[in-house]
């Protein structure tokens, strides 16, 4: 019943009595643990995956931790765009030490890890990683976000739209009833197998636009989230 919570020096885990920190030094909340910690601390994303283990997004990388062991993944040899983007959460590849910025983590029901970057999506089964790019149908190889529905359907934000995998190909969704699906900032599945996106970008007179999309399986409703601001 642990809560984590990703921050820029760590992750801060709450037991619901004691605050302690993961770093990069070391695994400060079970002091029995082996030798090694976070990858960076500069944390992105959490997920847990059905045995428990958690899986940690960071600046470089992917760190896993699971009975007391740590494994890290540079992710340097799956993503080979080594473009810098300058978006806001920053470049794509630190090209000092060639590490991969994660930005979300997904845990689909099969145990499939999906990994979104700044250089593609990434799958990991436990054993192999695939990455897709868009060379593969992707919208844009800088994912900000994803997140897989109860069909086992992955959804991607990407600057461009949303792009969706059902397995076998990618399509992407630029625009709903005309209205742009531009700049995605994150994409959400509810319990209800419902769809969110949420997006967000700067028009040419400096006003900040946000909007919520909703795809119930059926339809898609908007949300002009900056008129309620």
């Amino acid at each position: 019943n642990n809560k984590w919570f990703a921050t820029r020096v760590g992750v801060s885990v709450f037991d619901g009595h004691t605050w302690k920190t993961l770093t990069h030094d070391g695994y400060y909340y079970d002091p029995f643990a082996e030798e090694g910690g976070l990858i960076s601390n500069d944390v992105q994303a959490i997920a847990v995956d059905a045995q428990n283990g958690k899986w940690f997004g960071t600046a470089r990388g992917l760190s896993y931790f699971h009975h007391a062991t740590w494994v890290n993944f540079t992710l340097s040899e799956q993503v080979t765009d080594q473009g810098v983007y300058d978006i806001a959460i920053g470049a794509a590849l630190d090209w000092k030490t060639k590490r991969i910025r994660v930005n979300d983590i997904a845990i689909a029901s099969d145990g499939m890890v999906w990994v979104a970057t700044e250089g593609g999506v990434l799958r990991y089964d436990g054993g192999q990683w695939e990455t897709y790019t868009q060379v593969d149908g992707l919208g844009s190889n800088q994912v900000s976000s994803i997140a897989v529905d109860l069909d086992g359907v992955v959804w991607c934000g990407t600057p461009y739209g949303v792009s969706v995998f059902d397995g076998t190909y990618w399509d992407t969704i630029t625009e709903v009833e005309r209205m742009s699906l531009a700049s995605v900032v994150t994409v959400a599945v509810d319990p209800m197998n419902g769809v969110w996106v949420a997006s967000s970008r700067v028009d040419e007179d400096g006003l900040s636009l946000s909007w919520l999309f909703h795809f119930d399986r059926r339809e898609w409703e908007i949300f002009p989230m900056h008129r309620n601001i």
